[in-house]
């Protein structure tokens, strides 16, 4: 007599590869939608405000570029880890097995890495996704104004290391030559920097 039970089972299916994929077109999609978004709000202003629009757009697009790029992306590739993909295979894994009697098999953080390629790809996704979070305009313009061969005073900033160990003369020249030349530096260039740096030391104290 036939019985449904003498049936072999197909293999449950792979739900977690499904789930990567979902989670990439997602990513995908949130930042088609951003970059046509932003496409037509540029597009416009161009048309409406030429040059008047763009140059601050230019300055704030390389302040995000550089900023975030110092504080999100990781030039470690030897060891290619990242929490946030640890913790989605982790749980992808949970999901796979339906229990937690495979917790044992989980490779702990240390041990697992990212593939070149996928690491690669998801330090330049981080930019793209998170570089809006650190406009500044005024860093913008004051990075492509020194790489044009200005002088902003950035050799003057070390002198500030000195200054509490100097008994300065009344005479008002030694502020004009040891202050004021590294006043630019100080005002637009090392708190941007200072505050990525301080973001990417909390961001990776645990995992670098």
């Amino acid at each position: 007599m036939y019985s449904s039970s003498t049936q072999s089972n197909p293999p449950p299916r792979d739900a977690s590869r499904y789930i990567r994929l979902g989670i990439v077109a997602i990513i995908a999609i949130v930042i088609f939608v951003m970059g046509s978004n932003q496409a037509v709000i540029l597009y416009m202003n161009f048309q409406e405000f030429g040059t008047l629009f763009t140059k601050p757009l230019y300055f704030s697009l390389v302040s995000a570029l550089v900023l975030s790029s110092i504080a999100l992306i990781r030039v470690n590739i030897k060891n290619r880890s990242s929490i946030s993909w640890y913790s989605l295979n982790v749980a992808l894994t949970f999901l796979k097995r339906g229990n937690y009697s495979g917790v044992e098999n989980i490779p702990s953080f240390k041990e697992y890495k990212l593939s070149i390629p996928n690491f690669v790809i998801w330090q330049i996704t981080k930019v793209l996704l998170f570089g809006a979070f650190f406009t500044n305009l005024i860093f913008g313009f004051a990075l492509i104004y020194l790489l044009q061969g200005n002088d902003l005073g950035i050799q003057n900033v070390w002198n500030i290391f000195s200054l509490p160990f100097n008994t300065p003369a009344l005479d008002p020249t030694y502020s004009v030559t040891q202050v004021v030349p590294m006043i630019p530096a100080l005002t637009v260039l090392v708190p941007s920097l200072l505050a990525v740096v301080g973001l990417r030391l909390v961001l990776y104290r645990r995992t670098s």
